[in-house]
């Protein structure tokens, strides 16, 4: 059956029938009247349903037969069909007094648009976009949602992934996919390379040690793992970042790319008698003049810049 509310019908003691308050006896014209009541009001639920049965099988087979050239096209195309579809049914409740469903389906489209509007925020964060934002909730644990056919489960469903997404800060959110776009982009310049979700751990491998050879500082290499890590778990595929090779890279990255703090040294009697051998001399210009004040200044009163900055006459 459908996800209609089936009409409150009443009971057969509840309902008056014709001559009752002046007799008790139930004619056959009485009886008569009684069921018809009652059966015009069960076929009207049954034709109720059958009419949203077939328009939701409508609707089915104009998604099938509408194709586009780009992904992102069509994904913008089926929401607003469903928002559509949602309204129609909205306004048929109202029109047949309806109003629980009216409202139910009303709330399930303000939660489609919600989960669209965040996805809309991190995949205009960085390059990749929505082709990448849409590989993470279109395959692994995502490509289940064929099989899901109840209107109440398939509105769960829709508004999964925005649950999901929340079980990190935002800033977080946008630091992976940031990362992880990176990667999708690195990838696409080589054919070898047909899948990045699930991808294999020997690509991302050689993807880190890319990172090594050009970048200063480890943190790069972890955001990137970190990244990628959470794209695959996030699609539900399996995760190439739990292999020990992917993690023995990052270590070696710590190794490799960790700078020891440089304390800087202090500033001696010597570096200032350098100094004013250097510019304290006849053709010196008033601006070589200026700075070696600036640093006598500092040093006989151990002044940090922005205390020698707010110095006033």
């Amino acid at each position: 059956m459908s996800d209609i509310e089936p009409d409150k019908l009443p009971d057969m003691e509840d309902v008056e029938m014709p001559g009752q308050a002046a007799s008790d006896e139930i004619t056959n014209a009485d009886l008569l009247s009684l069921m018809k009541t009652y059966f015009t009001r069960k076929l009207t639920g049954i034709e109720r349903n059958f009419a949203d049965t077939t328009h939701d099988l409508a609707r089915k087979v104009q998604k099938s037969e509408s194709s586009f050239k780009f992904k992102g096209n069509k994904v913008q195309f089926d929401l607003n069909s469903d928002l559509l579809d949602n309204i129609d049914i909205a306004v048929d409740c109202i029109e047949h007094r309806r109003y629980e469903k009216a409202v139910r389906v009303l709330k399930e489209s303000g939660q489609s648009l919600k989960k669209r509007n965040k996805l809309i925020r991190i995949a205009d964060k960085s390059e990749g976009g929505w082709k990448n934002t849409g590989t993470i909730f279109s395959v692994g644990f995502w490509s289940q949602n064929e099989q899901i056919k109840h209107p109440e489960l398939k509105a769960l469903f829709n508004s999964l992934s925005s649950t999901i997404l929340d079980a990190r800060a935002k800033s977080t959110v946008e630091k992976y996919a940031g990362y992880f776009k990176r990667f999708v982009k690195w990838t696409e310049k080589y054919s070898e390379i047909k899948c990045v979700l699930p991808c294999q751990e020997l690509y991302v491998g050689l993807y880190l040690q890319n990172l090594i050879q050009s970048a200063n500082h480890y943190s790069v290499i972890e955001s990137a793992f970190y990244g990628i890590k959470w794209a695959h778990n996030l699609a539900g595929v399996a995760n190439p970042c739990d292999s020990e090779m992917v993690r023995l890279i990052v270590e070696a990255s710590r190794r490799k790319l960790n700078r020891p703090i440089e304390k800087k040294s202090p500033v001696t009697s010597d570096i200032m008698i350098k100094l004013f051998s250097k510019y304290n001399s006849i053709g010196r210009s008033l601006k070589d003049l200026r700075l070696l004040t600036m640093c006598a200044l500092s040093y006989t009163g151990f002044l940090r810049y922005q205390e020698l900055c707010s110095i006033k006459a």
